[in-house]
């Protein structure tokens, strides 16, 4: 077994040494590491060259989409898994061979594990979400549960076209890819926790929340291309998902908004949330976060009021 661990960056310097030494700290050596740098304007790929010469770096000609980094990384990887790594985060030192056991069984395309998420709260994913395996296409829909930088997948269900992630997307293309591949092939699970994962504030999937409601509601349009009778064989995980968005989208802006008045709601949005869930429900069509985020005001100030 050969595996190539991929590392994408964009002005990740604060961050590469813990990374890159938590992959040469696995008890499965990579074959290869690629670190792929898209333009940053700091001292990234100096970084690299000076303490890391054994990683092989690959440096984009002019700033690209995440997606187009990631697809043009995988086209280096000569390893038979592929594991993916984001420049904030690390790995403990049995991840990559916890993953590869799995393999063992032909049928399963693609390993994830559990992860630890630290920023201002800290939690597992395995307390947000139950973790699934098998044939789980159905689950993932419902109740997405998958790190991005736990998984290893076997490099043969790479498409001949080389394009694993959709290039349309931004935000969503790591939640695309996952359930493309559980749509086809069976997932592989490890519940220990082995994977580190910064939640920062100022990344794209924090600040950009409306953007990736959106972009979710472009994955359900692809997946409908491939996957028969999809919107009427998975109407019900599709509603759940979609709810289950909307509540989380507002959990996360009342967390991190710097709004007063969002501050006095985040005093008491826990103790609401199956209000909140029911209130959710009844204008779910329309899931514009300012009308959410409007909603959950009027709703928390009658029930503080009552």
């Amino acid at each position: 077994m050969s595996v190539s661990v991929v590392v994408n960056n964009k002005n990740g310097a604060n961050y590469i040494a813990d990374c890159l030494n938590s992959i040469y700290a696995q008890t499965f050596s990579p074959l290869e590491v690629i670190f792929f740098d898209n333009c940053s304007h700091d001292i990234s790929c100096e970084i690299v060259r000076k303490e890391f010469p054994q990683v092989k770096i690959f440096e984009a000609d002019h700033p690209i989409g995440l997606a187009c980094a990631r697809n043009s990384a995988l086209s280096y990887c000569n390893g038979e898994f592929v594991a993916f790594l984001d420049v904030d985060d690390t790995w403990l030192p049995s991840k990559i061979d916890s993953c590869l056991q799995l393999f063992s069984n032909p049928d399963i395309a693609l390993v994830y594990t559990d992860a630890l998420y630290v920023g201002s709260t800290s939690f597992l994913q395995s307390d947000r979400t139950d973790l699934v395996d098998g044939s789980c296409f159905r689950d993932l829909l419902k109740n997405y549960c998958v790190p991005f930088s736990t998984i290893v997948f076997r490099r043969n269900i790479i498409p001949m076209s080389g394009v694993v992630f959709n290039e349309s997307l931004d935000l969503a293309l790591d939640q695309e890819f996952i359930l493309r591949v559980s749509s086809t092939s069976k997932i592989g699970v490890v519940k220990d926790c082995l994977t580190r994962i910064l939640l920062r504030d100022d990344s794209e999937s924090s600040t950009n929340l409306l953007s990736f409601i959106r972009e979710r509601e472009h994955v359900e349009e692809i997946l409908a291309l491939t996957v028969p009778n999809f919107k009427n064989s998975y109407s019900r995980e599709l509603r759940y998902s979609r709810r289950r968005l909307a509540v989380d989208v507002i959990a996360r802006y009342v967390e991190t908004s710097k709004d007063p008045k969002i501050g006095e709601i985040r005093k008491i949005v826990s103790s609401k949330l199956l209000l909140l869930y029911s209130f959710v429900l009844l204008i779910l069509r329309d899931t514009g976060l300012l009308k959410l985020i409007r909603a959950l005001r009027l709703i928390v100030l009658r029930t503080t009021r009552a």
